[in-house]
C-alpha cells in the first residue's frame, strides 16, 4: 500500500517498563485518497480526521532499542494507575517543576491514536530512522540534565567547573556518595582514570613505582599510580588521578604530589619517577643512570581526592603547600540524592521502586533516633546500597538490614550488640514495611 504523509511528529512517551520512549508518528492518507486541502499546523488538528492512518515507531534511548510499533499508552491501552506509577518511577528525584513538565508531556501522548488507525505495512526509510534516533538522543540528554542535575547539583557543577583547571579535595560524611559522584563524573565524560586507595601504610613506591623481578630473573619497572597517570597524559589522554581517602595517606607521601603538581614556567607538570634511564658505564666500570622525568601539560591531568569529615580524618592538618594546590569542596547528602543513588541499584536488581521509599523511610527514622540520642552510630548511603546489592530477592532486604545491626550499634561488655539499640532498630525495620 502506498501512502502520502500529511503530517509528522516526534513526541516523548513512556513504555510499560517505565522507560522514556521517543515516538515518531507519521499521519498518512492512502495515495488513492484526495489530497488534503492544507497541511495541518498542529498535531491535534491532524488527528481529528477519522480517515487518517498512522505509522508509528519508537526508540528507547536508555537501552538503544528501536521498535517498529506503538507504546501501549499511545493507543489508550495503559490505565491511569499504571501511567501515574510509571511516570513516578521515571521522574524519581526530579525537582517538582521538572517532573511536572515531563509528566504533562507524557500524559499528552495518552490515547492519541486508535488501534484500528495503525498502519503496520509502512516502510520506514533509513533517514527517518536516523532522524528518530538523533532526536531521541537529544531529548534523552535534556531529560538526564533535568533528572541528574538535582543529584548533588552544587557539588557536581563545581566539579565540572574545575575540571582540569584546579585539583579538588571533596570532603563529606562517610558513606555519603563522594566516590560515587566522582566515579559517575569520570564515566559520563569518558576520562581516563588512575585510582589510588588511600591508607596509612601507603609508601612512595605506590605513587612512583618500583622494580620487580621477572621469571627469568631480570628486573622490570612497574609504574605506581601517579607515574602511570603522568605517562598516560604524556601519551595524549585526559587523565583523572583519583585518590580515595586522600588524607589517610601519610604527609610525607602526599608531599610527592606537591612537587609533581607544581607547574613550571611553561605551565607543565614534571614528575621525577625514580626510574633509572639512559644507563651508561663509566671508566671505573660502574653504571651511571639518569632519573626518568615525565613532563606533561597541566591541562592533561586532574587530581581529585576524597576525605571523610569529622574527627579522626585530619582535615585541618593537610600540608599548606598541598592544600594550596587543591580546592576543598564540601559534599552534602540530601533526600533526592539518596533516592537517586539507591534507586539506581534497586532498578539494576529489577526490584519494585517502592523498595526505595521504604529504605528511605527507615533511613530518616534511624537518623531521627540518632538525633534523640537513642542511637549513636551512623547509618549511611553505602549501607543502604549494600543491603540492596547483597540481597537476592526483595524479601531478603530485611534480612540484610538485620545483619547490619552489629555494625550500626555499640557493643556491650561481652562484644554483643547493645540490646536497647537493637530493639530500637528492629522496631524501625518492622515499621518500614520492608
Amino acid at each position: 500500500m502506498s501512502y502520502k504523509t500529511i503530517d509528522e511528529k516526534i513526541i516523548p512517551s513512556i513504555t510499560d517498563g517505565a522507560e522514556l520512549a521517543v515516538v515518531y508518528i507519521k499521519i498518512l492518507k492512502k495515495e488513492t485518497d484526495s489530497a488534503a486541502s492544507a497541511f495541518s499546523s498542529s498535531f491535534s488538528a491532524a488527528t481529528s480526521s477519522s480517515d487518517n492512518k498512522y505509522a508509528v515507531m519508537h526508540y528507547v534511548p536508555d537501552t538503544n532499542t528501536k521498535r517498529g510499533s506503538s507504546p501501549s499508552i499511545l493507543v489508550g491501552e495503559m490505565n491511569n494507575e499504571k501511567i501515574n506509577a510509571n511516570i513516578g518511577v521515571l521522574t524519581e528525584g526530579m525537582k517538582e517543576g521538572s517532573a511536572t513538565k515531563v509528566r504533562d508531556a507524557i500524559i499528552a501522548s495518552n490515547g492519541v491514536i486508535k488501534p484500528d488507525q495503525l498502519v503496520t505495512d509502512y516502510e520506514w526509510q533509513p533517514h527517518e530512522i536516523d532522524g528518530l534516533i538523533s532526536a531521541a538522543n537529544s531529548m534523552y540528554d535534556d531529560f538526564k540534565k533535568m533528572k541528574e542535575g538535582n543529584v548533588g547539583s552544587a557539588s557536581k557543577d563545581k566539579l565540572i567547573h574545575y575540571a582540569f583547571r584546579k585539583h579538588l579535595l571533596i570532603q563529606g560524611e562517610k558513606g555519603g556518595g563522594k566516590t560515587y559522584m566522582v566515579d559517575k563524573l569520570i564515566k559520563e565524560n569518558k576520562y581516563a582514570v588512575e585510582f589510588i586507595g588511600g591508607h596509612e601504610a601507603i609508601e612512595a613506591i605506590d605513587f612512583l613505582g618500583y622494580y620487580i623481578k621477572t621469571e627469568t630473573g631480570s628486573l622490570v619497572w612497574k609504574d605506581g599510580g601517579l607515574t602511570s597517570a603522568f605517562r598516560r597524559a604524556k601519551n595524549g589522554e585526559k587523565v583523572v588521578l583519583f585518590i580515595d581517602e586522600m588524607l589517610r595517606v601519610p604527609k610525607r607521601e602526599l608531599n610527592i604530589l606537591v612537587a609533581a603538581l607544581t607547574p613550571d614556567s611553561d605551565g607543565n607538570f614534571n614528575l621525577r619517577t625514580s626510574r633509572a634511564v639512559d644507563v651508561t658505564v663509566g671508566d671505573d666500570g660502574y653504571g651511571i643512570a639518569n632519573e626518568e622525568v615525565i613532563s606533561i601539560q597541566s591541562s592533561s591531568l586532574w587530581a581529585i581526592g576524597t576525605t571523610n569529615a569529622g574527627a579522626g580524618y585530619s582535615v585541618d592538618t593537610i600540608d599548606e603547600a598541598l592544600a594550596d594546590r587543591f580546592r576543598t569542596i564540601i559534599k552534602t547528602v540530601d533526600e533526592k540524592e539518596i533516592k537517586a543513588i539507591v534507586g539506581g541499584y534497586v532498578k539494576d536488581k529489577g526490584y519494585d521502586n517502592s523498595v526505595v521509599t521504604k529504605l528511605l523511610t527507615f533511613y530518616k527514622q534511624y537518623h531521627d533516633m540518632k538525633k534523640s540520642g537513642e542511637l549513636t552510630k551512623v547509618l549511611n548511603v553505602r549501607h543502604l546500597v549494600e543491603v540492596v546489592t547483597l540481597s537476592d530477592t526483595e524479601d531478603q532486604i530485611i534480612e540484610m538490614l538485620t545483619d547490619l545491626i552489629p555494625t550500626i550499634t555499640t557493643s556491650d561488655v561481652h562484644g554483643m550488640p547493645n540490646e536497647s539499640q537493637q530493639a530500637v532498630i528492629e522496631a524501625l525495620l518492622e515499621k518500614s514495611g520492608l
